[in-house]
């Protein structure tokens, strides 16, 4: 089946109407080439919003890093005053020690000298003593010697 159509179609064009259209055109056009502006400079917003949440990103990034590297430094440096007062502990226990050690040895000095004193003082006694029996002993001897030599005498003269 075969059809045939002839349409005509008349348009009335009021030149009112056109006029109009061609203003609506124009300010279509103006409102596009706005709105194409304005998505520029959005996009130029976004990007520079964009570019700045990337240079936050890296300052926190950046200020995280010195933060843990300061901890780190402190915690290097809490460790060094430790072992530092450890040393300083233990050097006064060492002074502590060897102050006590000093003083046991002065003491066991001061023991020392007064035995050698007490020692040289008996010794000095016994020499005393010593020589005091030695000086009765020739004492005795000579007395006895003269006895002897005038008894001998005697005896003699008598003979």
């Amino acid at each position: 089946v075969e059809v045939d159509v002839d349409v005509d179609v008349e348009v009335d064009v009021d030149a009112d109407n056109v006029l109009k259209l061609q203003a609506l055109l124009t300010n279509s056009e103006d409102v596009n080439a706005q709105l194409k502006k304005e998505v520029r400079e959005l996009r130029d917003v976004q990007k520079t919003h964009k570019r700045m949440l990337m240079a936050s990103s890296c300052m926190e990034q950046s200020e995280q890093t010195r933060n843990k590297k300061a901890q780190t430094a402190l915690r290097a440096m809490e460790k060094d005053l430790l072992a530092a007062q450890k040393a300083r502990n233990d050097a006064e226990d060492a002074a502590k020690e060897a102050e006590r050690n000093m003083q046991e040895a002065i003491k066991q000095r001061d023991d020392a000298m007064k035995r050698a004193e007490k020692e040289q003082s008996q010794a000095r006694e016994r020499v005393a003593a010593a020589e005091t029996t030695a000086s009765e002993r020739v004492q005795s001897a000579e007395t006895t010697a003269t006895e002897r030599v005038q008894s001998a005498e005697t005896t003699a003269s008598e003979r």
